[in-house]
């Protein structure tokens, strides 16, 4: 209860200094006031983008999910928090990080669930690029989502020949097909 009070109290304090910056500078519009945190404060810029968000308000996510954002993704850019629509009341922040869109999930307590990112071949981890090239020499990596959950990373991958598309799932130590598409078209596939 009292972190609570007391992130509030801050960020009243905050929005305070902020207006009182702002109406004072109102008297010299040709000095502008310099800003109060620095720009490179994560703690300040995270929380000016999570009230900045127009899914949601502050106070609707939990402060738990809100310290654990903060801690965990440092670099995270234009967070915007939204609500789950899986009906129990959890939380998901969508960001970007060194331009991979992220998606992490927090349940309604705010304990963090899962993660997942998406991104290309050249974003993908050299070890899982080689195993993966190393079965599959023929075929493109076109697109990657990784999911991370319970200290656990998979991999999902889609890759491309000139026959076929696969969707393989990559883990710590198996590699397996989940789906297969031919690229052939059939004029008439009842026959």
């Amino acid at each position: 209860m009292k972190k609570i009070f007391f992130m509030g109290f801050t960020v009243i304090l905050h929005i305070t200094s902020s207006y009182f910056a702002v109406s004072q500078n109102l008297n010299n519009p040709a000095k502008p006031a310099p800003p109060n945190v620095s720009e490179n404060d994560s703690f300040s810029f995270q929380l000016n983008s999570i009230k900045n968000s127009p899914v949601l308000y502050l106070n609707e996510v939990s402060s738990k999910a809100i310290r654990h954002f903060i801690r965990t993704y440092k670099n995270a850019d234009s967070a915007k928090w939204s609500k789950l629509a899986d009906g129990n009341g959890g939380f998901e922040v969508c960001f970007s990080t060194d331009g991979i869109p992220t998606r992490v999930k927090y349940d309604k307590a705010g304990n963090y669930v899962c993660c997942v990112r998406e991104y290309f071949e050249d974003k993908l981890p050299k070890d899982i690029r080689h195993r993966v090239k190393s079965i599959y020499y023929d075929f493109v990596i076109c697109y990657t989502k990784e999911v991370n959950m319970h200290d656990n990373t998979i991999y999902i991958i889609t890759l491309e020949d000139k026959a076929s598309w696969k969707n393989i799932l990559v883990t710590e130590y198996t590699t397996e097909v989940l789906k297969e598409f031919s690229k052939t078209f059939q004029s008439n596939p009842g026959q």
